[in-house]
């Protein structure tokens, strides 16, 4: 319904044909906006702004789509949007639907979008 693709399993994880395998990362959010990544064929891998990443929630709980996204972690997710005062930048917590800005030096996981 938005035209994204997402990447199906967290960075740091590869998807086996059943579900996510392998280490999660947690990164700060300059090395999550650093990351350029080839998959499944395409290099315009991104990290998603606040309201992409919130597409990925399910409204009736609040928690991440676990039938798209079967191993997501109820965690914080970095995106790309800047706080106002620029010091920080807005994650979304899978625990609860939760949005908010933290420190960007803070580590957090990261899936990409393109």
């Amino acid at each position: 319904a938005t035209g994204l693709t997402w990447q199906k399993c967290t960075v740091g994880q590869t998807w086996t044909g059943d579900t996510c395998s392998g280490e999660v990362t947690r990164m700060s959010w300059n090395d999550a906006m650093k990351l350029s990544k080839i998959f499944a064929g395409y290099n315009d891998w991104r990290l998603p702004t606040k309201e992409e990443l919130m597409t990925m929630a399910d409204v009736t709980s609040p928690t991440i789509i676990t039938t798209y996204f079967p191993t997501t972690l109820r965690e914080k997710y970095w995106s790309s949007s800047h706080s106002a005062t620029g010091d920080g930048a807005w994650y979304v917590y899978f625990g609860s639907g939760y949005t908010s800005y933290y420190y960007k030096n803070e580590n957090y996981f990261v899936r990409l979008v393109r």
